[in-house]
């Protein structure tokens, strides 16, 4: 994956990026995407259209395929262990484009932060046929963090599943190594 920041936030102007997820992967999960964000005050939005996995609900068609018909299909990859590993440009910027966005608030209480998000996948095109459930592309979820390394996660995805996640945070590069008890 790689993400290059193509515009820098000013106080108009939204900082956009373009990226590339599953490059060199299976080609099962890959998306090509171009996303704006902006800050304003407590609120962090942004939005954004993908082709490929991020964007396979295919919310309109892909503008490129007025230069050339195969852009308006992305071809799927026919075996993912033969793929894995192998650049994966041949179905880049192909197939119908989804749009896909958030909203995030900082609260008053510093550690808490609400997030709403608008999903561009379809899980009901689930790479393998191991298809989702989705009755909504909007989620909502909860972060909370107690502390720098902590970070609890409660989330409503799909309007059906609910989500719950803990992450630790931390540099082993940065931490005393065990002391060697023959040195």
């Amino acid at each position: 994956d790689f993400k290059v920041r193509l515009l820098e936030e000013s106080h108009w102007i939204p900082e956009v990026a373009f990226g590339v997820r599953d490059l060199g992967g299976t080609g099962l999960f890959s998306s090509e995407y171009l996303v704006a964000s902006k800050r304003y005050g407590s609120f962090d939005a942004s939005l954004g259209v993908a082709t490929g996995y991020i964007g396979n609900r295919g919310d309109f068609s892909n503008p490129l395929g007025a230069i050339d018909d195969r852009f308006k299909e992305r071809p799927m990859p026919t075996s993912a262990i033969v793929n894995a590993g192998k650049f994966g440009a041949s179905a880049m910027f192909r197939g119908p484009v989804g749009v896909f966005g958030g909203v995030s608030y900082q609260t008053p209480l510093e550690q808490l932060i609400v997030k709403v998000e608008y999903d561009g996948n379809d899980y009901r095109r689930e790479p393998r046929g191991a298809n989702l459930n989705q009755s909504t592309p909007i989620n909502v979820g909860l972060v909370y963090r107690p502390s720098k390394v902590v970070e609890l996660t409660a989330a409503w995805e799909r309007g059906d599943a609910a989500m719950f996640s803990l992450t630790l945070r931390g540099n082993p590069g940065g931490s005393r190594s065990a002391p060697k008890s023959l040195d």
